[in-house]
């Protein structure tokens, strides 16, 4: 069956010289993996197929929609906006775009239409891409904020100052805890702040490169305790160092 979507680019995988899968986050069908034709490198064809499927490029799409497979069929494809366009001068978005793709393929599962996600993966894309301010604070929270359209947002409206955050039940807290997957007081204040800003006001978060690997990390810390299976982001390292 033949359906038109848009969609962001996640990410692709070789599958042998000829072929690769490319794993696409559409509006209607949530995330879809489609295979594709690779094409001799020094080709026009090659350097167009790179900046069609470069990481969170958003494309128009005319596809085949198998029911019967979880590969799919790209018919047609057109570039709507793409990470290349800020230049390769800058390094901080296209390394937090880099980030976003890899964590959004390895977080999202779900192969069904999820508006909210998709609205909110839109509206964060066109803030970083428009922002000509400081956007160093913008990968956390688009990490935090993530939470609430994946199932597991956190609560802020029982927050205060003093209280630990139970990263396993994902709540501020005032009583004990009684595993080792919290944060002290200091980390949650931390935590609450960030979560408490919004895309206009992150040059605001005074952070220096240290505590913003401190809260990176603590949100990958509850990340995965919802989501096991999302292991190691290789784009994590170069954030940190650009930043650092």
């Amino acid at each position: 069956m033949l359906d038109k979507t848009q969609g962001f680019v996640l990410g692709t995988v070789p599958y042998n010289d000829h072929s690769q899968f490319v794993h696409i986050y559409t509006q209607k069908f949530g995330k879809m993996s489609f295979k594709v034709s690779v094409f001799a490198k020094r080709s026009k064809k090659a350097q167009q197929q790179k900046l069609m499927f470069h990481p969170m490029t958003k494309l128009e799409l005319d596809i085949l929609h198998s029911e019967t497979s979880d590969l799919h069929q790209i018919k047609d494809a057109t570039l709507l906006s793409s990470p290349l366009s800020l230049g390769m001068d800058n390094q901080y978005k296209f390394s937090q775009c880099l980030y976003i793709a890899e964590l959004l393929d390895k977080t999202i599962k779900e192969i069904e239409q999820n508006q909210m996600l998709w609205d909110f993966i839109s509206n964060s894309l066109e803030v970083l891409y428009l922002t000509d301010g400081d956007s160093s604070n913008f990968h956390l929270l688009f990490t935090a904020k993530l939470c609430m359209p994946l199932g597991f947002g956190i609560d802020l409206s029982e927050y205060q100052h003093g209280m630990q955050f139970d990263l396993q039940e994902g709540c501020f807290t005032a009583e004990s805890i009684y595993h080792p997957y919290y944060l002290n007081s200091v980390s949650a204040e931390y935590l609450f702040k960030l979560l408490s800003s919004d895309y206009a006001d992150m040059a605001n978060l005074k952070l220096n490169g240290n505590e913003r690997s401190i809260m990176l990390d603590i949100l990958m810390a509850y990340l995965r305790l919802h989501i096991p299976e999302i292991g190691e982001l290789k784009s994590i390292d170069v954030l940190k160092t650009i930043y650092s």
